[in-house]
């Protein structure tokens, strides 16, 4: 029996107006970068990304509160 997978992206799961879409075009994520810059660790396995992984917490946050763990 095969599995199939279905790759989905960010602008796929998010309604056009939703508030993580405005935050999106205003935040700096050169300056987030910066920030979380001491915290990368010299691990070669890099995993997600901490920007990345902020992205998903702030993402979370936004998000109604049934979501929330």
């Amino acid at each position: 029996m095969a599995k199939k997978i279905k790759k989905m992206f960010i602008n796929q799961l998010i309604r056009p107006d939703h508030r993580y879409r405005k935050f999106m075009e205003i935040l700096d994520f050169q300056e987030i970068t910066e920030i979380l810059k001491p915290l990368i660790s010299d691990n070669p396995c890099q995993g997600f990304g901490l920007l990345r992984l902020f992205k998903a917490l702030f993402l979370q946050v936004l998000g109604p509160k049934g979501q929330r763990a």
